[in-house]
């Protein structure tokens, strides 16, 4: 794109409804809606694998949904970048999460895979290294993660080896 942003998910999104659905906006508004609800479920989720308990998830959930602060992303179609790039980086939070719980590798490939499908939405997603860093130093000699430091050493790596491998493919496509 000229703009130097490298965004393809958005746009083969974007190119398929319009493939399927033409000129109908309504259709466009209402996946961004749906997928508005998508972020605020993940959020709820999100809230209680951080075991902040039903009812504070609900609410932070609900607060999420309704709240104003970015409305353009959920009423603009052509804001779907945003709605993309918050959805996988909240499911990058949460497989993350799951894996310092957890210690199964899937969850740390799938965490993984969401960075990078968030990273190709929009670049507010490479913000998930530094989610990432911060999660791993809440459960460093945690009794809630069965991970070992090196383990954890491990996982904070695999996320920061990916973002390079990101920003590094920008600077080979010229992309800055």
């Amino acid at each position: 794109q000229p703009n130097s942003f490298y965004r393809p998910i958005t746009f083969i999104s974007l190119w398929f409804d319009y493939t399927l659905l033409k000129s109908h906006l309504w259709a466009y508004h209402l996946q961004n809606l749906f997928i508005h609800f998508l972020n605020s479920f993940v959020v709820l989720k999100l809230g209680s694998e951080l075991g902040l308990g039903n009812r504070v998830s609900r609410w932070a959930a609900l607060i999420f949904s309704v709240a104003a602060i970015n409305f353009e992303a959920v009423l603009w179609p052509a804001a779907r970048f945003d709605l993309l790039a918050t959805l996988f980086t909240l499911l990058a939070t949460f497989f993350f999460l799951r894996y310092q719980k957890r210690h199964s590798l899937s969850y740390l490939l799938l965490s993984l895979a969401c960075f990078v499908l968030g990273v190709l939405n929009k670049e507010s997603a490479y913000c998930f290294p530094l989610i990432a860093a911060l999660l791993a130093s809440r459960f460093v000699g945690s009794r809630t993660s069965h991970l070992s430091r090196r383990k954890q050493v491990y996982a904070i790596l695999s996320v920061a080896l990916v973002g390079a491998a990101l920003v590094g493919l920008r600077l080979a496509m010229g992309l800055g």
